[in-house]
């Protein structure tokens, strides 16, 4: 994949980002997805490349609808969202459809593996980002905006936050090329999980 961005991506880039719930799922969040699935989809010839890289950075467009109502769901609002705003861009009616679908199942292993190649490595590079150093960076920013906890025995903390999205990549990545990468990123988070606990057990 390019790594530089063509007018239709800056476009997209730009609309995801007025789009924004939060610091953890910004610009850096999704140029390291667009990244990790380019890395990924170098396995996968088949994948469609302009597919991805627009679903890649619209994925999240409708973060901030979830975080004000968490009825909605954010993949299939997002979906929604991004699909529209192709469409307004005059993409065509083949793309927009390929993009809604990966969006739309990027958070479930269940949708994604039934929903094409460029939903399973949208659904691998967006779960690489929530382990290693920077899925532990991304659950503290998570933290401090929530302001909750580093370490609680009950409740939300970035302890809980990060041992269930570790766990979660743990069990669900679909490419073995994203299961080699996330395996010595699990490795650091799962012995900061554990100095973590250890240094706040008892507080």
């Amino acid at each position: 994949m390019p790594e530089k961005l063509n007018a239709l991506e800056c476009s997209a880039l730009e609309y995801a980002l007025s789009c924004a719930a939060d610091v953890s799922h910004g610009k850096g969040h999704l140029l390291r997805v667009l990244l990790s699935a380019g890395r990924l989809a170098a396995a996968y010839p088949r994948a469609d490349e302009g597919v991805l890289r627009l679903a890649c950075l619209l994925h999240d467009c409708a973060q901030a609808e979830q975080l004000a109502d968490p009825s909605v769901h954010h993949a299939s609002a997002g979906a929604e969202k991004a699909a529209a705003w192709l469409k307004a861009q005059g993409a065509g009616e083949a793309t927009v459809e390929k993009v809604r679908r990966a969006i739309d199942a990027h958070s479930s292993r269940e949708a994604a593996s039934g929903a094409g190649i460029e939903a399973q490595l949208l659904f691998d590079a967006d779960k690489l980002d929530m382990c290693g150093a920077v899925g532990i960076s991304r659950a503290l920013m998570y933290a401090l905006d929530k302001e909750e906890e580093l370490y609680a025995e009950e409740g939300e903390s970035l302890y809980s936050v990060h041992e269930a999205d570790r766990e979660f990549v743990e069990k669900n990545l679909f490419t073995p090329e994203a299961r080699q990468i996330a395996k010595e990123r699990l490795l650091l988070s799962r012995t900061f999980l554990e100095a973590l606990k250890k240094e706040c057990e008892g507080i």
